[in-house]
């Protein structure tokens, strides 16, 4: 794991070059990194940001609006998350594993959101989301019943 990447190596690395994978976990990159990884990144399908602490709901927003293609996307232990977010990667990216564990912000509103728009879910993280209630979690299994829920 290279955990000393930064914001101007990433904005390099994003114009250069087309990516379809992206593991950033454990660096000191910020919403500045995913901003140019949205503009020059369209067919990135997979994104790792595990425990990225720097990255805010407006970089993630960010990802949503410029790489729809998303399928897999790791936020776990990336705190500062709120709902609209996930909200807007529900609505416009094709979410196939979505990791949120210990995103203490995230809300029912949220899974509302995955319940509504993304079909296609398979696996759904949500250890630690404290602020997600358990019926909120039933309802979502009934109307997307093949996606695996890790809750423990």
């Amino acid at each position: 794991m290279c955990s000393k990447i930064t914001d101007d190596g990433i904005t390099a690395i994003a114009k250069g070059c087309n990516l379809e994978e992206l593991s950033l976990c454990a660096n000191r990159v910020s919403d500045r990194s995913l901003s140019a990884i949205a503009k020059n990144c369209k067919d990135l399908y997979r994104l790792e940001l595990s425990f990225c602490y720097l990255v805010s709901t407006d970089g993630v927003v960010e990802i949503a609006e410029g790489c729809r293609n998303i399928k897999l996307l790791n936020l776990c232990l990336v705190d500062m998350i709120q709902d609209n977010a996930i909200e807007k990667l529900a609505q416009f990216c094709k979410l196939e594993e979505l990791n949120l564990r210990g995103c203490t912000h995230i809300t029912d509103n949220a899974l509302k959101a995955l319940q509504e728009h993304c079909r296609h879910l398979k696996v759904l993280h949500l250890l630690g989301c404290e602020k997600v209630s358990a019926s909120t979690v039933a309802i979502l299994k009934q109307r997307i019943p093949h996606v695996k829920i890790i809750i423990w």
